[in-house]
């Protein structure tokens, strides 16, 4: 998903970050004539577009998914917490990044937009 177009957005531009992709570079020069783009076009309820925080912003403010990939990570260090501490001191497994990634990628491969997702 790159983006939404919605009445209150009924243009924008939505980046691919296709020219740093390196399989799409790497096809592009063994060949750089026959290289072929198909683009998909969704029609989605618009609850469903605003759940996403897409219908606003699109994908192009790239500080806002940097956010929500972080609360992402900061609210799975949370769960490590045992709250015995109270001192605002968070202690976690030493291997914490690590199973934080797995985590991300596994449930990123079922729904690349899971970290989008408003929080109810």
């Amino acid at each position: 998903l790159l983006g939404a177009l919605t009445p209150s957005r009924p243009s924008g531009v939505f980046r691919t970050s296709w020219s740093a992709n390196e399989q799409i570079l790497q096809m592009e020069q063994q060949q750089p004539t026959s290289l072929q783009v198909v683009l998909g076009v969704s029609m989605e309820p618009l609850d469903q577009v605003r759940n996403l925080s897409v219908d606003r912003w699109g994908v192009e403010n790239r500080l806002f998914v940097a956010q929500k990939i972080a609360t992402d990570l900061f609210r799975y260090m949370q769960s490590f917490d045992s709250g015995t501490s109270g001192s605002g001191i968070l202690t976690v497994p030493t291997n914490v990044f690590d199973r934080w990634i797995a985590r991300f990628e596994a449930r990123f491969r079922s729904d690349p937009n899971f970290f989008m997702k408003s929080e109810d």
